[in-house]
């Protein structure tokens, strides 16, 4: 049996641990709490970096895409320059080809009206 003494000091060793586990835990909820709301946050924190990378990705497409459309279009002025020197080079030659007829067709010209003038009789 116990002696009086015995007793307390039991109850004492009791009274200590049922206190350390009382703060172990109320600590341990105090943890808890602060893991959870460092969850939300890492969640929160995952959910922002993956909004970021669809942003990211929808601007690297947009870029590419641009890119291309910009390479058409120095594709199509490369063309349309091309296009426009043989044009003008066509022109150039029509142009000469023009003057020659037309220098063609005065000396035609001439060359009837001396044919058709009478001839003078001196």
């Amino acid at each position: 049996m116990l002696t009086l003494e015995q007793l307390q000091f039991h109850k004492d060793k009791y009274a200590k641990l049922h206190s350390c586990v009382l703060a172990t835990y109320k600590h341990e909820k105090q943890l808890l709490k602060e893991a959870k709301a460092l969850n939300r946050d890492l969640l929160g924190e995952k959910i922002q970096v993956e909004k970021q990378a669809i942003r990211k990705a929808e601007e690297v497409a947009a870029f590419s895409s641009v890119e291309r459309e910009k390479d058409r279009a120095l594709k199509e002025l490369a063309e349309g320059v091309d296009r426009d020197a043989v044009l003008a080079f066509e022109v150039t030659e029509l142009q000469r080809e023009y003057a020659d007829l037309v220098a063609e067709k005065e000396a035609i010209l001439a060359a009837h009206a001396q044919l058709i003038e009478p001839e003078r009789v001196d």
